[in-house]
């Protein structure tokens, strides 16, 4: 017995098209500079908003992490002064992605 049927089809059967676009691999080297511009990028945060709730810390900072990521995915890595501060400002607009 089928549970899902479309046009007498089990969805199984139904081919899916991703549209979630190929993710961009780092190398080792690569992804430790990255984790180093997440540290450095988490300081400034910090020391740009003392007030925050630091009990949140541990969300926001994987919230930048995350932002950075998503960036790096897009950017050429050569100005990493300019990526740092495009997820400063993602970050400060509160950009989910």
């Amino acid at each position: 017995m089928e549970r899902w049927n479309v046009a007498r089809k089990a969805v199984s059967e139904i081919p899916v098209a991703s549209t979630r676009p190929k993710r961009r691999a780092f190398d080792a080297s690569t992804l430790r500079l990255l984790e180093e511009l997440c540290d450095s990028t988490w300081g400034i945060v910090q020391d740009r908003h003392p007030f925050r709730d630091t009990n949140k810390d541990n969300e926001l900072r994987h919230q930048l992490r995350r932002k950075l990521f998503i960036l790096a995915e897009n950017s050429d890595l050569e100005d990493l002064d300019d990526l740092q501060r495009s997820v400063l400002e993602a970050f400060a607009r509160g950009v989910d992605y």
